[in-house]
């Protein structure tokens, strides 16, 4: 039996943006490669989560530093290369966690 690979993961920054990235149009890296260049606004990758998303029915669940919590499906969220925002947050909050369940 032939496993599925992953093709798809989701990026979410503190703020409450997000973005669901295919991973199909970007090249293997060999041994020398320059590997990627991330877009200029995404900010610093030190605070960015990434998951893998297996399927168009997994959940996403995040957490922020106040204590709400929301969820939804991933197929909600649409495949691009620009960051939407995922949860409306105060000032003072940011996202602390997060989980995909598949």
């Amino acid at each position: 039996m032939k496993t599925k690979t992953v093709k798809t993961i989701l990026i979410l920054k503190p703020n409450g943006m997000g973005m669901k990235m295919n991973l199909d149009p970007i090249n293997l890296q060999h041994r020398g490669g320059k590997g990627l260049s991330l877009p200029p606004n995404i900010g610093s990758p030190t605070q960015l989560q990434i998951h893998q998303i297996k399927s168009d029915e997994d959940e996403i669940v995040i957490f922020t530093e106040h204590g709400i919590i929301i969820r939804f499906k991933a197929v909600d969220l649409r495949t691009g290369n620009q960051f939407v925002r995922l949860m409306l947050l105060n000032k003072n909050d940011s996202i602390v966690g997060s989980i995909v369940l598949s």
